[in-house]
């Protein structure tokens, strides 16, 4: 742990050299994206916030798991075990930096970053169960934490690092437990509290039921196979009444008349 302690505290060092001649706008972003990433609490809402739309739910339920997955691994278990101090902790040129961004110490551990995991659990919980072209944006989130925390000497790049790794293990882990509970929920649709908790959603409900417009019902697999052998029934049906209604054509019968001209007369 040593050795890596001192190769991140020369991460850190070029990384303050570098951006110091941005500071102004830095530390204004880095400071917001720490409000955004603390306990986890924004983004809770905002799965929370996810959760009250049908089109969204799965994905508010997925983050929600994620985060809190990820808050587990990493604030109960992990930290823990490392007890690592924070930079500024360690090192008195970075406490000297640190204190100029007038920033409330945090009485836990350093290692790993949990604003990192949260980041990264939101982010990846949003790709597992979002659309995939509109899921990519959200790496941008880990992405900007990461820089935030080591920019305001929060925590090492090692921190950061390992927040990203919990962060995505505590997704992986919701993402399998959302599929579950979104089949179960899918096969027992029938059930009106299940189909509830399928379909419901906020802005149809503000609306009320005369401005609601039909939405495209969801059917189990049991209801659309019972569908698909009713159309072939009555498919059948329809053949054999089709070979009933056709009567074939009768060719006319000959006769004789008294001078013995020959006619003919359709059968009946």
């Amino acid at each position: 742990m040593e050795l890596l302690t001192r190769i991140d505290y020369y991460l850190l060092v070029f990384m303050h050299d570098f951006c110091e001649k941005w500071s102004n706008y830095l530390t204004p972003f880095s400071k917001v994206m720490s409000f955004i990433g603390k306990d986890g609490i924004v983004l809770f809402v905002i799965a929370l916030v996810l959760m009250l739309f049908k089109n969204t739910r799965k994905i508010g339920v997925c983050v929600f798991g994620a985060i809190g997955c990820g808050a587990i691994f990493s604030n109960i278990i992990v930290k823990d075990m490392f007890m690592r101090p924070r930079p500024f902790e360690t090192f008195d040129d970075i406490r000297k930096w640190w204190e100029v961004f007038e920033i409330t110490k945090y009485s836990d551990y350093s290692f790993p970053s949990g604003h990192c995991t949260a980041a990264s659990a939101f982010a990846c919980g949003f790709g597992f169960a979002g659309e995939r072209d509109r899921k990519y944006w959200t790496l941008l989130l880990p992405i900007g934490m990461c820089f935030a925390r080591c920019y305001l000497l929060m925590h090492y790049p090692s921190d950061c690092i390992a927040g990203l790794v919990l962060g995505f293990a505590g997704a992986l882990i919701a993402w399998i437990i959302t599929a579950i509970i979104f089949k179960i929920l899918e096969h027992f649709e029938d059930v009106p509290f299940f189909d509830f908790l399928l379909n419901w959603d906020l802005i149809e409900a503000i609306r009320g039921p005369e401005e609601k417009r039909p939405a495209p019902r969801r059917t189990s697999r049991r209801t659309r196979r019972s569908y698909a052998d009713e159309e072939d029934e009555d498919e059948e049906e329809e053949g054999e009444e089709e070979e009933i209604n056709i009567i074939p054509a009768q060719n006319p019968k000959p006769e004789r008349t008294e001078d013995g001209r020959k006619i003919f007369r359709a059968g009946d």
